[in-house]
């Protein structure tokens, strides 16, 4: 059997092949609306040579076809410069910019650095995490006891059912010097703990807040008095894990862009994380987000349980959302390698009058990722402010040294930085939506991405001559230049802060 891999096709020049640009091969000769229901088989010439390939999805009539070809054919022209009527490429996988347990992980084993112990110099806690409220055992939080926390050295668990977890510790060390708990990002419903000096017992009990909708965080603090006019038809778009229905969420529709998946499906994946991020750009009620009561639309680009989405779903997400004439696409997703597919998808709603609005992704103090670092996207990086977590809660780990002109104001540890960013925002220990109604915190350069986004919204609210004209490159660069007008400088330096924090107004 040969060994086959996934490849997209695109035109010989664009992302929409026009159909009087190919005397030869046409993208408007391969199938389109027939692939909901499977694959074509079809051949086609490639430098001279007739090849055999399932066509397995299309973003739309004459633009990128995905296709499953011969591997040892497929990365010989996917690395080459073709000269046949279409391009190949291969196209990338990316992942939500949140950050959370993963990212804290230890990078080396309690038992490992201290290397001249023995097991007899070890031993078990037992610690159970608890609502601080109820008393009820809180399950799937990770448990990280640091005896290096700068150099990420430690020890970790997750809590169980119960919330209870066993971690490993030295005799040696009487004391634990730094006690993170981060709660599942799967249900952020709690602000998670940050302790230092912890005495060590054999039992141990660590009790966590709840998310309050009354609490003051970064985003309120930032932009208090928030107000949007819902009748002008501004629509942003998320791309992302689905957003739920929501009491505080005007989500219009969407689509589901997975294939396999019902396309009427585009709630949440079974991660909250789209939900949140449709809340920091437009949730009303019980809190407001940038651009309250702002039409939403959802585009789903990662499978149910998945934790990255394939780059030709986030192209054809892109596309649709220009179909759909959404004024802002919000992506708070990212990747290191470039990724032609989703570049040239980019800029296309950019000439189309759609800013693509991006998370500069969370390498903390790398390089911006992509798309945020494509030249047709809007780059975010992210800050957050001391005293809009709560005192000993873990978001307080994301607050940096550095801080801008005021000195309450810091940059996140995370955040990626470079020439590329051109705003930063808010995103440590923001709340939002999250689904069944519920509210919880979430950090990460994809929460400071849909402050932006909401401040791009209401911008265009406030300029009716831009809001109504003609979808197209003018449209969008003027757009563009109208968010940059609306920004301060934070004072942090331009690799870090871009043009600084946008208005909302």
């Amino acid at each position: 059997m040969l060994d086959t891999d996934h490849y997209v096709l695109l035109p010989k020049s664009g992302f929409i092949e026009k159909t009087d640009d190919n005397a030869g091969g046409s993208m408007h000769d391969f199938p389109h609306q027939e692939l909901e229901s499977g694959h074509h088989e079809m051949h086609i010439e490639i430098e001279g040579n007739r090849h055999l390939i399932k066509v397995i999805d299309s973003v739309c009539e004459g633009g990128p076809k995905l296709i499953e070809m011969e591997k040892i054919l497929g990365d010989k022209y996917a690395a080459s410069e073709m000269t046949s009527d279409f391009r190949l490429v291969k196209a990338g996988r990316y992942r939500t910019c949140g950050v959370g347990a993963s990212n804290m992980q230890p990078k080396q084993a309690l038992s490992d650095t201290l290397s001249e112990s023995v097991d007899s110099d070890f031993i078990k806690l037992s610690i159970t995490v608890t609502d601080a409220t109820t008393g009820e055992g809180i399950p799937d939080a990770s448990v990280i006891a640091y005896f290096d926390f700068a150099n990420k050295k430690g020890s970790t668990g997750t809590t169980d059912s119960q919330g209870g977890a066993t971690l490993t510790w030295s005799k040696k060390l009487p004391k634990i010097p730094q006690l993170l708990v981060i709660p599942s990002s799967d249900l952020p419903i709690y602000w998670g703990v940050n302790e230092l000096n912890v005495a060590t017992q054999a039992q141990m009990n660590i009790t966590m807040d709840a998310v309050n909708t009354d609490y003051c965080d970064s985003v309120r603090t930032l932009y208090p008095d928030p107000s949007f006019d819902t009748s002008l038809g501004i629509v942003v778009g998320i791309v992302d894990t689905g957003v739920s229905q929501h009491e505080g969420l005007n989500l219009i529709g969407g689509e589901n862009l997975v294939k396999g998946e019902s396309p009427g499906d585009y709630g949440s994946n079974g991660d909250p994380h789209g939900t949140h991020v449709a809340g920091i750009t437009g949730a009303y009620g019980k809190i407001d987000g940038i651009a309250p009561g702002v039409a939403l639309r959802s585009y789903r680009v990662f499978g149910k349980g998945s934790s990255d989405a394939a780059g030709f779903d986030i192209a054809k997400a892109v596309s649709v959302g220009v179909s759909d004439q959404c004024d802002v696409l919000n992506l708070s997703l990212g990747v290191s390698d470039n990724d032609m597919l989703l570049e040239e998808a980019i800029e296309h709603a950019r000439n189309s009058g759609t800013l693509v609005i991006a998370a500069g992704n969370n390498n903390y103090g790398g390089e911006v990722g992509y798309p945020a670092a494509f030249p047709n996207t809007v780059a975010i990086s992210a800050m957050g402010r001391v005293g809009t977590v709560p005192t000993g809660s873990q978001p307080e780990v994301d607050l940096s040294s550095d801080e801008g002109s005021d000195a309450n104001n810091r940059l996140a540890t995370f955040t990626s930085v470079g020439k590329q960013v051109d705003y930063i925002g808010p995103g440590v220990g923001v709340i939002s939506t999250i689904p069944d109604n519920l509210y919880g915190q979430l950090s990460g350069t994809s929460m400071a991405c849909p402050v932006v986004s909401g401040c791009m919204a209401s911008i265009l609210a406030g300029d009716a001559a831009v809001n109504k004209a003609e979808r197209n490159r003018q449209r969008s660069d003027t757009m563009a230049t109208l968010l940059q007008e609306s920004s301060d400088s934070l004072g942090f330096s331009v690799i870090e802060q871009g043009d600084g924090l946008p208005k909302s107004t």
